[in-house]
């Protein structure tokens, strides 16, 4: 079950209705609740589903989650800012559309990410990927690269503020040429944008060309980790290999937060409880694995070194970004 909070909603409506629905504080805390910024088939949507029965299998309670919708991700990290940190209600974020959301002159996050508590990283690096229509006349990163000194191009992607802003941003420095920025709100508006040839190509999370739906509709040019993705069965080249510069490479990371100032105890029970559950349970690799996503995880001191890590990455591509 989920609940959406408009991005024109104020904080403290958000808040109030978090708990409205769930009866309050006493009863919020008999279940454990994830909030999830964006849709149910977005990336976090998708961890949070692969995660949940394995979680409420460790905690030994309900796990349910409420999908809050604004300011990719900056609302729900606010309205955790608020909660208890009791471990009742926990974050499900990305850390690297944090971190460029947050390094932007023009923030209002009122609860910054390195005030949260991190708890653990759920998966391994997530890359993004740069796609064309199947059969578009652009069939490799030269082609894209000769056809963008002809005329401007016009790229989709899910926003600036973004893991697909961040390639954006270094495929136009690589290239020292102008594009056209399309920005969409879901997978399926971008990928229509391709259909459609409004786009001429397209920025997504690498996961998304193994959705059988659209396999063999797209191709990919280029991925943006430091290796070739085994999603892509390691044959499509990255773009550090592409630009022979290996700083052009870069992931996004999936994270499990509580409200700030967590205590030590509770933060440990969380923890055990997801390798308890999490782990053990062989359905929730399987749904993870067939959703694109491969859940691995990894302790507070490992989320820690991973935003140290995106803010340097953001740091490099922020004046682009603006």
């Amino acid at each position: 079950m989920g609940w959406i909070f408009g991005r024109s909603a104020r904080l403290g409506v958000s808040v109030a209705l978090v708990l409205s629905v769930f009866g309050g504080s006493a009863a919020l805390a008999e279940k454990t609740l994830l909030l999830v910024p964006g849709g149910p088939d977005d990336l976090m949507g998708t961890m949070a589903r692969a995660i949940q029965p394995g979680l409420e299998l460790g905690l030994e309670k309900q796990v349910e989650t409420a999908t809050v919708i604004g300011e990719r991700g900056g609302l729900a990290q606010d309205v955790l800012g608020r909660l208890p940190a009791d471990g009742a209600s926990l974050l499900v974020a990305e850390l690297l559309t944090r971190a460029i959301d947050e390094a932007l002159p023009d923030s209002e996050q009122e609860t910054t990410l390195d005030m949260l508590t991190p708890i653990l990283k759920l998966a391994q690096g997530v890359s993004v990927a740069l796609i064309v229509d199947a059969d578009s006349p652009i069939q490799s990163y030269a082609d894209l690269a000769e056809a963008a000194k002809e005329r401007t191009l016009t790229l989709a992607t899910f926003g600036k503020r973004s893991s697909s802003g961040v390639a954006m941003a270094m495929l136009a420095k690589e290239l020292n040429l102008p594009f056209t920025f399309s920005d969409r709100a879901s997978v399926s508006r971008v990928l229509l944008d391709l259909d459609s040839g409004v786009s001429d190509a397209a920025i997504v999370f690498t996961r998304v060309l193994t959705f059988p739906e659209v396999q063999g509709n797209y191709r990919a040019l280029a991925t943006f980790g430091a290796a070739r993705s085994p999603l892509l069965q390691r044959l499509v080249p990255t773009f550090a290999e592409l630009s022979g510069d290996s700083v052009n490479a870069f992931t996004t990371s999936v994270a499990l937060f509580g409200p700030p100032a967590m205590d030590p105890e509770t933060v440990a029970r969380i923890e055990a409880a997801f390798f308890r559950g999490v782990s053990s349970d062989p359905a929730v690799a399987d749904a993870a694995v067939s959703a694109g996503v491969d859940v691995v995880l990894k302790d507070a001191e490992v989320v820690m070194e991973t935003m140290a890590r995106d803010q340097n990455t953001v740091a490099r591509v922020l004046p682009l970004l603006k």
